[in-house]
């Protein structure tokens, strides 16, 4: 079995006016990230 691990460091961040509101990564343009979220799994693993 194969593991993916996303560390998503310093994605957390405030909503930008000049953005609509919306934080930096509400308005990239992610499309790997939003599907491997969407057919991904989410799970833990003791190492």
């Amino acid at each position: 079995m194969k593991y993916i691990v996303f560390l998503g460091d310093g994605m957390a961040d405030l909503p930008v006016h000049e953005l609509d509101g919306r934080t930096p990564l509400m308005a990239a343009d992610k499309p790997n990230m939003d599907r491997i979220a969407r057919e991904g799994l989410a799970g833990m693993v003791q190492t």
